[in-house]
């Protein structure tokens, strides 16, 4: 299935879960217009309109009934997923560059240009948390269960967090910065790309690193299989997709 309708470069793709048999995909692009689609078929659902820059990042809410995006005109903002409206104008002071929801959608985390994380509240929309501690822009981050946010960027560091109390309780530093990384099937693991490598690292009280995989080439992206958990796909700049055991 390919999907056409941007016009720039799409940087970052969020799902769903699973929503009465179906899911849902949206996706950032530097156009500025992030899109809504059916995760089977692809095909196109609404774009989102009133970003004033490249939108660099994009997620959806479990229940696919909310959007929230990342973009280069110093906001985020979060939308009805249904009617397309904007819910709420989150203001920043430099570019966003992704957003997570929590699991339960009560909270939507952005990270950006700043080198800080922040959390709001996404009823009222008002900031309730910032998580200072990185040292370069924050690129990527995602909740792992209800109460662990962990993010990364240009410094190299994986930093876990518990947004109870804004503690960092652990930190992984990787062996260059963090390109970006996705929340693999089993609960606690992530895979990081990070240089010419892609990590794979379990996160509790500690973060531990597991399996480590070097490519010849910069790795932009990386994935556990579903179905087989020591199995890793890595997205390279070599325009290949590598797959490994």
């Amino acid at each position: 299935v390919i999907c056409s309708g941007h016009t720039r470069p799409v940087v970052d793709i969020g799902y769903s879960d699973v929503v009465e048999g179906s899911y849902w995909f949206v996706s950032a692009c530097k156009d500025g217009k992030p899109m809504l689609r059916n995760g089977e078929s692809g095909d196109w659902v609404g774009t989102f309109e009133g970003h004033k820059g490249a939108v660099w990042g994009a997620c959806l809410s479990r229940d696919a009934t909310r959007a929230a995006t990342a973009a280069a005109d110093f906001s985020a903002r979060i939308w009805d997923a249904i009617s397309g409206a904007s819910l709420a104008i989150l203001e920043h002071k430099h570019i966003v560059k992704g957003v997570s929801f929590s699991h339960d959608g009560s909270s939507l985390a952005s990270c950006g240009q700043e080198k800080l994380v922040r959390l709001f509240d996404t009823a009222s929309a008002t900031a309730v948390l910032t998580l200072a501690g990185h040292t370069e822009s924050v690129r990527s981050l995602a909740f792992l269960g209800p109460h662990t946010l962990v993010s990364g960027g240009g410094d190299g560091v994986l930093r876990a967090w518990d947004v109870r109390s804004g503690e960092c309780r652990a930190s992984y530093k990787c062996g260059g910065p963090i390109v970006s990384f996705s929340a693999a099937p089993t609960a606690g693991r992530l895979v990081i790309a990070s240089g010419r490598t892609l990590n794979v690292v379990h996160v509790d009280a500690e973060i531990v690193s597991g399996a480590q995989h070097a490519f010849d080439a910069p790795v932009s992206c990386g994935a556990l299989f579903p179905v087989q958990p020591d199995v890793v796909v890595a997205g390279c700049e070599d325009n290949r997709v590598h797959v490994r055991s």
